[in-house]
């Protein structure tokens, strides 16, 4: 299995051209050691989710992650209507997913890249070096954890 990574964690900035706010991130996808990338082509499901008081999608794009690259930056716009709310990004395979299907990761002709949820952030408040990983079996509920980031690139 791969897992995307947040080199960068999620925050929103200005954009200088327009002075709309979007939200930047740069992530990486590699082994649970970190030591080799992704080395194949795969197109992901980058998604602004509001987080209160339910997960709601309000921006969905995706993005090329091509084979031997090491890092991919991410900037998805915040939609006026939203400016005060507190969000989430979510990157992964499956679009608008709410878990990772731990048979289909495992599945032969799979990549088996691991989705990735930030910790909630906003214009006011620093997102937090926390991420989260969901991810259900057959038969069993979601499992979530929460693990904490060591970030030498923020």
């Amino acid at each position: 299995m791969r897992y995307v990574r947040f080199l960068k964690t999620p925050r929103i900035i200005v954009d200088k051209g327009s002075s709309r706010d979007e939200v930047f991130s740069l992530i990486t996808i590699t082994s649970d050691l970190g030591d080799s990338f992704l080395p194949y082509d795969v197109q992901l499901s980058a998604e602004l989710l509001t987080s209160e008081p339910s997960e709601k999608t309000v921006v969905w794009r995706t993005v090329q992650w091509v084979g031997g690259m090491r890092s991919l930056a991410i900037v998805l716009p915040v939609p006026k209507s939203h400016s005060s709310a507190s969000f989430r990004v979510r990157i992964g395979v499956n679009p608008k997913a709410a878990y990772d299907d731990y048979g289909a990761l495992s599945n032969r002709g799979s990549r088996g890249v691991v989705s990735i949820w930030s910790a909630r952030f906003s214009l006011s408040v620093d997102t937090p070096k926390l991420v989260e990983r969901r991810c259900k079996s057959l038969h069993e509920e979601p499992l979530r954890r929460i693990l904490t980031l060591d970030l030498p690139y923020s």
